[in-house]
């Protein structure tokens, strides 16, 4: 019993080790889908793209790029413009990068100048923001754009009435430089401020969810203890309840056994009685004799109680009263013996 016990403990833990390498190879294939999904990604955009451009659509019986997208792609003619548009105006290694984020996000994305995307995308967590958040973001980035758009122009018509007769050329040169370069200063650096704000937010989301991801391990490891230690404990408690039937079926059978024994001891107890009685009837003759026709007077005397029940009821009471009368002079004969 206790080997059965651990043979089953082991094949649990077998069972455990062969779905934790399953879950494995199933993630490694989710990363490898992934990667492949990214670059798929710049694929079917670039085919949506040239498919538009050069109309062969028309060789395979469509009328229209829309009626191509709906009904051979699956997809409205507006995503299609969607996906067109970010392969259009960011780099196929942005897109692949950047592909788990979704196309709204990647939209968004293509507001930012090319020169500034890669900084941008690099000080935003793109994956974990909202596209509301991100939408905000770009606004800030927008404000402050035009805020020193506004100082360059200013700047520029500052310089044109520099140039005027009676001006003072170099000192309003050296006032409008120190202004330009003291609200460039503040726009630099609320610009850095918010840089740091998106970098202490990337890295608290990157914080959190590595604890999330221990908290999650932790769990599982603990829920994978728990669950060796409930199959051990269920595997105890089988055994046990298994040897306690086996008890009880072992004292039912030993029951059964003994009770067999003591009707067959009885029996042949009644039949040694019996063989008793008849060997001292057999000692002497008259009651061998008188033991012989006794029986079968019973015998005949049966039979005649058997026709008289299954006479008709006019004779029934005719047989009935002969056999009674045979048994009354029977016992008249016996005492007038006495």
């Amino acid at each position: 019993m206790a080997e059965n016990m651990i043979q089953h403990i082991a094949q649990e833990q077998e069972k455990k080790i062969a779905l934790h390498e399953q879950a494995m190879r199933l993630h490694m294939q989710i990363q490898n889908s992934a990667s492949l999904a990214a670059e798929a990604i710049v694929d079917f955009a670039s085919g949506l793209k040239q498919m538009r451009d050069s109309r062969l659509y028309e060789q395979l019986g469509f009328e229209s790029f829309a009626d191509y997208t709906e009904r051979a792609v699956g997809i409205k003619q507006s995503m299609a413009y969607n996906w067109i548009r970010v392969l259009e105006n960011l780099t196929p290694s942005m897109i692949e990068k950047n592909a788990v984020i979704g196309i709204t996000k990647l939209q968004l994305l293509t507001q930012v100048p090319p020169q500034e995307r890669e900084d941008f995308a690099e000080n935003h967590d793109l994956e974990e923001m909202t596209v509301a958040q991100l939408k905000e973001e770009l606004k800030k980035y927008k404000d402050q754009s035009e805020q020193l758009s506004l100082l360059q122009e200013e700047l520029e018509i500052e310089k044109e009435r520099a140039g005027s007769p009676g001006a003072d050329e170099a000192e309003l040169r050296e006032e409008i430089e120190k202004e330009y370069l003291a609200r460039l200063e503040e726009s630099r650096q609320e610009l850095d401020k918010a840089k740091d704000e998106a970098a202490k937010l990337r890295k608290e989301s990157q914080k959190a969810k590595a604890e999330t991801e221990r908290e999650i391990s932790r769990r599982v490891e603990e829920s994978r203890k728990e669950i060796a230690e409930q199959a051990k404990k269920s595997a105890e408690a089988e055994a046990e309840e298994k040897i306690k039937a086996a008890k009880a079926q072992a004292a039912e059978e030993i029951k059964r056994s003994l009770d067999k024994i003591e009707r067959e001891k009885a029996e042949a107890i009644e039949r040694a009685n019996a063989l008793e009685k008849q060997l001292k009837i057999s000692a002497d003759p008259v009651m061998t004799e008188f033991g012989y026709y006794f029986q079968a007077a019973q015998e005949q005397l049966n039979k005649l109680v058997e026709l008289a029940a299954r006479a008709q009821a006019e004779n029934r009471k005719k047989l009935a009263a002969a056999i009674r009368a045979l048994l009354n002079k029977t016992a008249e004969v016996l005492g007038n013996e006495n």
